[in-house]
């Protein structure tokens, strides 16, 4: 194919599927935003003003957390059900059997999972300015933290879609593993906050830097260096992207 050709296939598939995420509203961007603003009403409102420095100050330091565990979530459930349904459908074969290339592919679906990460980062720090002041001290490092991760997590939607055969395959990761790790991974506390040995279990926690990351552009300190959690966020990245496209061209999880 030409380039011209792999960008007008990029373009049908990423148009396709954004037109998908607003057809269906109701399941793709109504739920974030209503279990997000429970988050900041019971989190920030009520366990906020058992919290030295009461529930303003608690619910900011939620913000940034809860706007990357709500981006995150929905750029890798993008992936994971639109490329199972899919499989499932059997109209994955159509798609391998094209002569469009497997990078442009996974790059149109991938765009369009960031698409939808960024669009329920969005949804949900408009939702936050209802229960407290927000102040982005470094836009350029949030939008590209919030990138890096939302590529991340929908390279490991495509993972998951393509070692699933059910839909509750595509179901049990986010459940028993993406859950737990976003929820220890300072998303709802501090990490400096936490005693021996779980700080330095925590440390382990990729998400756990992510998070960090992202809180320092809303005028928050820094606990790690943040040329090392951008640095590991783009190793990570690259491991999975490689992981997928050897996957892909193999045909596992597609043609068996």
């Amino acid at each position: 194919m030409t380039i011209n050709q792999q960008a007008i296939a990029f373009n049908v598939l990423f148009i396709r599927e954004v037109h998908r995420i607003f057809r269906i509203w109701r399941q793709t961007i109504l739920p974030p935003l209503v279990t997000q603003s429970l988050y900041f009403a019971i989190f920030g409102g009520v366990i906020g003003s058992q919290i030295k420095g009461g529930a303003t100050k608690y619910t900011a330091f939620l913000v940034p957390g809860i706007i990357f565990m709500a981006a995150i979530t929905s750029a890798y459930t993008s992936n994971a059900f639109t490329i199972f349904s899919l499989k499932f459908q059997r109209n994955i074969e159509e798609i391998i059997v094209s002569p469009t290339p497997n990078w442009v592919v996974i790059a149109a679906y991938t765009a369009a999972a960031i698409f939808r990460g960024f669009l329920t980062a969005i949804l949900i720090l408009i939702v936050s300015l209802f229960f407290v002041p927000i102040n982005i001290s470094n836009i350029p490092l949030a939008i590209l933290t919030l990138f890096l991760s939302s590529l991340l997590f929908a390279g490991l939607g495509v993972l998951n879609a393509l070692y699933s055969k059910t839909f509750d395959d595509v179901s049990t990761i986010p459940v028993f593993v993406l859950t737990p790790l976003t929820y220890l991974g300072g998303v709802f506390y501090d990490i400096k906050t936490l005693q021996e040995p779980f700080k330095s279990i925590s440390e382990y926690n990729p998400i756990v830097y992510m998070v960090d990351l992202f809180r320092s552009t809303f005028n928050s300190p820094a606990n790690y260096n943040p040329i090392l959690s951008l640095s590991l966020i783009t190793v990570i990245t690259i491991i999975i992207f490689t992981v997928v496209l050897w996957l892909w061209h193999k045909g596992i999880g597609i043609k068996n």
